[in-house]
């Protein structure tokens, strides 16, 4: 547990979403893709079926799960300022146009002790282990004489 509470930084989770993802390639007319992301932004507000309209508009599968910090800046903002079940805006990014529907949000959390335990025994164990290894090799070399002959 002092392995644990030392370095509990290294169990800390980030925030996470799991979403439905609408992509929308620009391909070699940007204004085209503008004009689709809008019509199917205006369709998801207007009621209909995030399902129905990803089947119809989307060149892409859906993104799923992410973790705060994984994507573009743009899209984290997006992403992790919803409330779960609310659809973004369209999100431009370099190659296309997103919309999102949050379907749930995880927040960042610390993994328990018992989940981790394991890896802590792991990463001792292999210090120790090394440590004792770098001990050892080092008194070889004091005790091995070595001649180098030209």
């Amino acid at each position: 547990t002092d392995y644990y509470n030392a370095h509990i930084t290294e169990y800390q989770n980030p925030q996470r979403a799991r979403l439905d993802s609408i992509f929308i390639n620009k391909g070699k007319s940007p204004s085209q893709a503008q004009q689709k992301a809008q019509e199917a932004y205006v369709q998801l507000k207007e009621g209909a079926a995030f399902e129905d309209v990803a089947r119809e508009y989307s060149q892409a599968a859906s993104i799923g799960m992410i973790e705060k910090g994984q994507t573009i800046a743009k899209i984290d903002d997006a992403v992790f300022n919803l409330a779960e079940g609310t659809i973004s805006q369209p999100i431009e990014v370099d190659n296309g146009i997103y919309i999102f529907k949050i379907i749930q949000q995880f927040p960042s959390e610390i993994s328990p002790l018992d989940d981790v335990n394991k890896e802590i025994y792991e990463k001792i164990f292999d210090m120790k282990l090394r440590d004792k290894l770098i001990t050892w090799l080092d008194k070889l070399k004091e005790k091995a004489y070595i001649e180098i002959k030209n």
